[in-house]
């Protein structure tokens, strides 16, 4: 992982093909983000190798491959690492047996794991973490999911951020899908920050510079705005 003191971005491609994913990961690129994400809904699209082609994109950068998988962990991790995945999501609310699969797999093939926090409320969030913590995976993940915004139009995804930081010793990044909402994330600590949305949909010559804008902003935040 980054030094803690450095804040980065991850770019999460979520959309389902193929040929779109790739020259939104070529823009991610070139706008400075600092590792690439098969997202989601891609991974359901296209399987494993998506990851395979947008680590041909990202070079140097790690790959993630977010599966916020629940069951079946080891053998999903284990194939991440052969498509070229640096480190996988695993979803860890009520889901010890899951996160320790995942970690044997890491074991066997070097892949890290990330502990999505999806799906934990806010007040569990803190112990959670330091469970988690505690079993050996690499970062915590804090995750308001999409469907769960749409009943819950009060939580801010930063929301228990702070409390989460102050809990463990390993790096904790927060889902930001605005820059409003990166540079709270920012002022609670996060060590990074993932996001997808409008700036992440579609390759479009006009989408870089909001995008550089972002990158750019989160890369500066703890001198500009953090301390």
């Amino acid at each position: 992982m980054k030094e803690n003191t450095t804040p980065w971005v991850q770019a999460a491609i979520d959309v389902p093909d193929m040929k779109s994913a790739v020259e939104i990961a070529k823009m991610a690129v070139a706008a400075g983000c600092d590792w690439i994400e098969a997202g989601t809904p891609l991974l359901y699209g296209e399987g494993y190798k998506a990851i395979t082609a947008l680590k041909e994109v990202a070079g140097s950068r790690p790959v993630i491959a977010d599966f916020k998988a629940q069951d079946g962990c080891y053998s999903y991790f284990m194939e991440a690492k052969k498509a070229g995945a640096d480190y996988a999501t695993v979803t860890v609310v009520n889901n010890d047996c899951g996160t320790l699969e995942a970690l044997r797999a890491r074991r066997d093939c070097g892949i890290k794991v990330l502990a999505d926090l999806f799906g934990v409320s806010v007040e569990d969030a803190p112990r959670r973490a330091q469970e988690v913590e505690a079993m050996g995976v690499d970062a915590i993940c804090i995750h308001f999911g999409f469907d769960e915004s749409q009943y819950n139009k009060k939580r801010r995804q930063s929301d228990g951020l702070r409390e989460v930081k102050a809990a463990v010793k390993i790096p904790v990044s927060c889902a930001a899908d605005t820059l409003e909402e990166a540079i709270e994330a920012m002022k609670q600590g996060a060590d990074w920050v993932f996001f997808g949305a409008d700036y992440l949909n579609e390759a479009k010559p006009e989408k870089l510079e909001p995008l550089k804008h972002y990158v750019d902003t989160v890369h500066n935040c703890r001198r500009s705005c953090c301390l």
